[in-house]
């Protein structure tokens, strides 16, 4: 491999290191916020349950 290869080669692995970061704290972040909301509903809908129940 020439210099330039290696050089584009290590380019890239920091770049995807860097975006692998980046996406997965994004991501973290919407599936906390979706399971957040999921157990807001579950809970709505078990208080609905509870009240026609009565």
């Amino acid at each position: 491999m020439s210099g330039l290869q290696i050089t584009f080669s290590i380019a890239l692995f920091v770049g995807g290191y860097i975006a692998s970061i980046y996406t997965w704290t994004r991501l973290k972040v919407i599936v906390n916020g979706a399971q957040a909301e999921a157990e807001k509903l579950r809970a709505k809908a078990k208080a609905i349950v509870e009240a026609a129940q009565k």
